[in-house]
């Protein structure tokens, strides 16, 4: 169990990575970049070159009104159209439309405001035509929309919460599984870290659990063989921490037993505690 949730945390892990590196390929496209298919149309935005002074002085234009009379918009395909529904100060937004019939290819798009020369760094819209919306999706900038058709970002919504509830439930279950080995006087290692002088381990026993300073405790490995004595250097209420010589074969599998009495159980046991 403990193994298949491991397993499971580390795949859902990758695909959130993975999630996350996707959405980065798309935020490096080029932001001029519009795609729409023959016959259809596409919300589109974007700056002037200077606040529209003229616009302002008609007041706040109803609801539906073109204004595209304000601009000068220029376009190499005579298929695409462009009205613009809203201006405030530099930004506008509007509907761009293609003709059905209209051909395939990669088109050039500009609005400027009337009477203002164009800056020198304008970029020009690239306006990518597509015959049907297989081909655009082809065409889309991240793998999760050109494979399943939805945003990387939404695969990244789906993950995290799933990514943190199994961490949650391994959590558990793993404090679950100290309570039941420090209840038969064995203490899980937590952290195991190689020194120069050998290995510092953190281990699950405590104050709480009977442990005193000074006192002798037992390494055993995954089968319950004895591997060698210590003394911990700390003893904390619910942990404690300890050095290994380097010649001992200690892994994160490895158990801390108690010496005293009434603690002292037969490694036997230990085949028991780790499948409850």
């Amino acid at each position: 169990m403990d193994r298949s949730l491991g397993v499971l945390s580390y795949l859902l892990l990758a695909v959130l990575a993975l999630t996350l590196a996707d959405a980065g390929f798309g935020l490096l496209e080029p932001a001029n970049v519009i795609r729409v298919v023959s016959g259809g149309s596409t919300a589109v935005s974007g700056e002037l070159d200077s606040p529209a002074e003229d616009i302002r002085s008609v007041g706040r234009p109803p609801p539906g009104t073109d204004l595209s009379g304000y601009v000068t918009i220029r376009s190499d395909s005579p298929d695409m159209h462009l009205v613009l529904s809203r201006i405030r100060g530099r930004l506008w937004n509007g509907r761009l439309t293609v003709d059905g019939g209209a051909r395939s290819g990669v088109f050039s798009l500009s609005v400027h405001q009337r009477f203002v020369p164009p800056a020198a760094n304008y970029r020009p819209f690239e306006v990518r035509v597509f015959p049907d919306r297989e081909a655009l999706q082809e065409d889309l900038p991240t793998f999760s929309e050109r494979l399943l058709g939805v945003k990387p970002y939404w695969l990244t919504l789906v993950c995290l919460p799933a990514v943190a509830g199994l961490l949650f439930f391994s959590y558990r279950r793993a404090r679950q599984r100290d309570r039941l080995y420090q209840e038969r006087g064995f203490g899980v290692i937590h952290t195991l870290s190689r020194k120069a002088w050998g290995y510092e381990i953190t281990f699950g026993l405590g104050r709480r659990q009977g442990v005193e300073e000074g006192e002798p405790l037992v390494l055993l490995d995954a089968e319950g063989r004895v591997l060698t004595e210590f003394v911990p250097r700390l003893v904390k209420a619910d942990f404690g921490k300890a050095r290994i010589k380097p010649t001992v074969p200690v892994t994160t599998d490895c158990l801390v037993m108690r010496r005293k009495p009434g603690a002292d159980q037969d490694a036997g046991n230990l085949a028991s505690t780790g499948s409850a």
